[in-house]
C-alpha cells in the first residue's frame, strides 16, 4: 500500500525517454489487414515525478513506476478493434476480478476519465485520450457516449456489489448509482452501440452469475455490444473499473488490513477481454500493481436518527490525529437540521430543526488525499401530544365532583405505534387516575372537593422513540349558576275561566329555567304553587337553584289576575203614562221603559227582570224588579214602577125637557129635535 508523501522534485529528463514514448506510441497504429482487437489500459506516469510524464496507453501491464491512483478512482481501459468488417454486430466479453487474494479489488464498470480529486498529487489529472496513437479517420469524431445509469436495475451498481456479503454497512457513496454521470460514461468511436440484434437486447450488461465475493478470487463478466459503420476500419472502446476500496469495504477487524485490495504486494486490479464473435483471442490479461494505488484515509462513521428538537452526534469510526475533518449538512442543511458547535473534529454535533432527512457528510483528509462519506440521517417527528374528553376534541378545563371523566390521547397515525404515560398531581386534593396509566384513554376520578384543580399530564412515545408531553389543568368546580326566573310581574286579565287561569300559571311557571352543571336541582316555594282565583288574585313563587359544590341562585316572580269591577246597576225612572191610551201604546211605552234598565262591571254578568205585562190602559201601574246576576259578584237587584193613568169619572149631561109646538112643519120638528139632542153633553 502506498501513501503519498512529499518527494524530491526530480528536476530533468532524458531526451532517450522522449524518443522511447514517441516510439511507443507510433508503434500501436495498425497497419495488417486481419479483423483482430487488443485491449490497453493507460499509464499516467509515476507520482514521484513534480510533472508526471505520461507514457501512454500500454497493452502491459502497469505499476507505481508509471502509474498513480487514488482507491476509489478508475483505471482506465480500452479496447482497439481493427480492420472490421462493415455493418456487423459485435459482442464483446470481459471480465475483471472482484477479488484478488481475498481482498477486494476492482468493484463495477465506469468511464476511463475517473481521475478526480487529483490535486493531492500536486498537479492536475492528466488528458486521457483513448485514440492516442491512431489516425484512422472513423474515429476522429466525437465518440458515441453510452450512460450506464440508463441500464434497466440491478445492474447499477451490480448484484454482487448490492448484497454486501463482506460489510452490510458499506458506504453507498462508492456505487456507480451516485456518482456524477461523467463518470458512467462508455465512449465509443468510430461505430455505434447496438442494443437491438445482439444476445440479451442491450448495449451493456453484467453478465450472471454475478461474482461471489465470499470467494477469495472471483471474476465479474461483462458484455458490450456494438455495430460497425458502413465503412468498417477502426472502432475504439473506452471505459474505466473502479478500484476498490477501503471505505467501501472496511477494515478486517482481525488483523487490522484493508478489505480491498490495496494492501496486496502484487498485481490484484486485473481486466481481461474474454471473448469476441469475430474470432478467437490470445490472452488479453491486463494487471496492475497494488503500489500504483494510494490508501485513502479511512471514512465512516457512526450516527444515529434523532427527533425533531434533539441534538445528536456523529463520531468517526477510526479516528486519528493524522486526519483533519470537515463536517458538513449537503442536503436538508438549515431546514431539517443544522451543525450545532465545531465541524472539525472527530464528532460532530448536530440539531433536528424539523422532520425528514438529511445528508451528513465528513470530508476526511490526510497527507492530501481527502476521503468522503456521508450518511443520510433521518429527523423523526415528534408524535402528537393532546388530550381530549370523552368523545369531544376539546379538553373539559372544568370538572364537577364526584364524577368519573374518560381522557383520551392522540390519535396514532396509521402505521406507527404510540405507547403512553398518564400522571396526575391532585394539588392536595383527592382526584385519583382509576385505570392503567400506560394505555390511551383513562378515566380519572374527579374528587369530592370543590374549588380545586388537578394538573393530568402525559407521555407519548412513538416508535421511533421521540417523545412529547402534554397536560392539561382541570379545575373541579361548578360552572356559574344561572337562574332565569318567570315573567315578573305577570298579569292575566280578568273574566276568564279559572281553567284558562290555570293553564297561563302553569306557562308562566315553565318559564323559570337554569344552566350549571354539577347536579344542578331548582325548587319551587311554595312546593306546589297554585294559580289565582280567576276572579282576582295574585301568587308569588320563589326558585331557587343548588349543586354539589354548594352554589346557590334565587329569585322570585309574581303571577296575578286582575279583579273584575264591581256590577252598576242604572233602574228605570218611576214613570207614568196618560191614560185613555191604546194598549199597544202602552205596551210599546213599558218596552221601551225596560230598555231603560242597564249595568257595568261583573264577569259575565247578565241582567233580567220580573216583569209579565205592560199596565193595563184604562190605568194601573206594575212595578219590576231587575236582576244583574255575575262569576264573581253576589246579585244585585233594584226595582222601579211603571203607572198609567186612571181616566176622570164620566159626567153625563141631559137634554132638558123640550116641548114643541104642534103644527109645525115636520122640517122645523126636525131640526129642533136635531138641536135638542145637541144639548145632551159629558165629562
Amino acid at each position: 500500500m502506498k501513501t503519498i508523501t512529499p518527494y524530491l522534485a526530480k528536476m530533468s529528463r532524458t531526451l532517450a525517454f522522449w524518443i522511447f514514448s514517441l516510439l511507443i506510441l507510433f508503434s500501436l497504429d495498425v497497419f495488417g489487414q486481419a479483423t483482430g482487437v487488443s485491449i490497453h489500459q493507460y499509464r499516467n506516469g509515476d507520482a514521484a515525478d513534480p510533472i508526471p510524464i505520461p507514457a501512454g496507453w500500454t497493452g502491459g501491464n502497469i505499476g507505481g513506476q508509471n502509474s498513480h491512483f487514488i482507491e476509489c478512482f478508475s483505471i482506465p481501459y480500452r479496447a482497439v478493434l481493427v480492420n472490421l468488417p462493415p455493418n456487423t454486430a459485435i459482442r464483446l466479453v470481459m471480465g475483471f476480478d472482484i477479488k484478488h487474494s481475498d481482498k477486494h479489488a476492482l468493484d463495477f464498470i465506469t468511464s476511463f476519465d475517473n481521475q478526480e480529486p487529483h490535486g493531492v498529487f500536486g498537479h492536475p489529472a492528466e488528458l486521457i485520450d483513448p485514440r492516442e496513437g491512431y489516425s484512422d479517420p472513423d474515429i476522429m469524431s466525437s465518440p458515441e457516449v453510452f450512460l450506464i445509469d440508463n441500464i434497466y436495475p440491478p445492474v447499477n451498481p451490480p448484484g454482487y456489489m448490492a448484497t454486501g456479503q463482506i460489510n452490510p454497512n458499506e458506504p453507498e457513496y462508492t456505487y456507480i448509482n451516485v456518482i456524477e454521470d461523467t463518470v458512467k460514461e462508455l465512449h465509443l468511436y468510430g461505430a455505434a452501440f447496438n442494443g437491438d440484434s445482439v444476445a440479451a437486447g442491450k448495449v451493456f450488461y453484467y453478465l450472471e452469475p454475478h461474482g461471489d465475493l465470499t470467494l477469495a478470487q472471483d471474476e465479474q463478466r461483462f458484455v458490450v455490444n456494438i455495430m460497425t459503420d458502413d465503412d468498417g476500419g477502426t472502432a475504439i472502446l473506452a471505459w474505466g473499473g473502479h478500484i476498490g476500496a477501503t471505505n467501501t469495504w472496511g477494515i478486517n477487524p482481525g488483523t487490522g488490513e484493508s478489505n480491498s485490495a490495496v494492501a496486496i504486494q502484487g498485481s490484484p486490479y486485473h481486466m481481461r477481454m474474454l471473448d469476441w464473435n469475430l474470432g478467437n483471442l490470445g490472452n488479453m490479461d491486463l494487471s496492475c500493481n497494488a503500489d500504483a494505488v494510494y490508501s485513502q484515509p479511512p471514512c465512516d462513521f457512526t450516527a444515529a436518527n434523532i427527533c425533531v428538537g434533539e441534538t445528536g452526534s456523529a463520531t468517526m469510526d477510526l479516528p486519528s490525529n493524522d486526519y483533519t475533518y470537515l463536517w458538513s449538512i449537503t442536503a436538508g442543511d438549515g431546514t431539517i437540521a443544522s451543525i450545532n458547535g465545531s465541524n472539525t473534529g472527530e464528532t460532530v454535533y448536530f440539531d433536528g430543526l424539523s422532520d425528514g432527512e438529511f445528508r451528513l457528510q465528513v470530508d476526511v483528509e490526510w497527507n492530501g488525499i481527502i476521503s468522503t462519506c456521508f450518511k443520510d440521517i433521518t429527523v423523526n417527528p415528534l408524535p402528537a401530544c393532546a388530550i381530549t374528553y370523552d368523545s369531544q376534541n376539546l379538553i373539559e378545563l372544568i370538572v364537577c365532583p364526584n364524577g368519573t371523566i374518560t381522557y383520551y390521547g392522540p390519535v396514532v397515525p396509521v402505521g406507527e405505534v404510540y405507547t403512553y404515560l398518564w400522571t396526575i398531581n391532585n394539588n392536595g386534593g383527592d382526584a385519583s387516575i382509576l385505570t392503567d396509566p400506560t394505555l390511551h384513554s383513562i378515566q380519572v376520578s374527579t374528587g369530592t372537593q370543590c374549588d380545586i384543580s388537578y394538573t393530568l399530564s402525559l407521555e407519548v412515545t412513538s416508535d421511533s422513540l421521540c417523545v412529547s408531553t402534554c397536560s392539561e389543568t382541570v379545575l373541579v368546580d361548578a360552572v356559574d349558576l344561572t337562574l332565569n326566573c318567570a315573567t315578573d310581574p305577570h298579569t292575566e286579565a280578568a273574566c276568564q275561566t279559572q281553567d284558562a287561569i290555570n293553564t297561563a300559571f302553569a306557562l308562566w311557571l315553565a318559564e323559570a329555567s337554569f344552566s350549571g352543571d354539577c347536579n344542578p336541582v331548582m325548587t319551587t316555594d311554595p312546593v306546589n304553587p297554585v294559580a289565582p282565583d280567576a276572579c282576582g288574585g295574585s301568587t308569588t313563587v320563589t326558585w331557587t337553584v343548588t349543586n354539589d359544590c354548594g352554589d346557590a341562585e334565587t329569585c322570585s316572580a309574581t303571577f296575578t289576575v286582575t279583579a273584575p269591577d264591581d256590577i252598576v246597576l242604572t233602574c228605570p225612572t218611576t214613570y207614568a203614562e196618560a191614560s185613555c191610551q191604546t194598549q199597544a201604546d202602552i205596551d210599546a211605552a213599558f218596552t221601551t221603559w225596560l230598555g231603560t234598565a242597564g249595568f257595568t262591571g261583573g264577569c259575565n254578568a247578565t241582567m233580567t227582570n220580573n216583569s209579565t205585562a205592560a199596565p193595563n190602559y184604562c190605568g194601573g201601574s206594575a212595578t219590576v224588579v231587575f236582576t244583574v246576576a255575575s262569576d264573581c259578584e253576589l246579585d244585585v237587584t233594584c226595582s222601579a214602577t211603571f203607572s198609567v193613568d186612571y181616566a176622570p169619572d164620566i159626567v153625563l149631561t141631559c137634554p132638558d125637557y123640550q116641548y114643541e109646538y104642534a103644527c109645525q112643519d115636520q122640517t122645523a120638528i126636525d131640526a129642533a129635535f136635531a138641536t135638542w139632542l145637541g144639548t145632551a153633553g159629558f165629562t
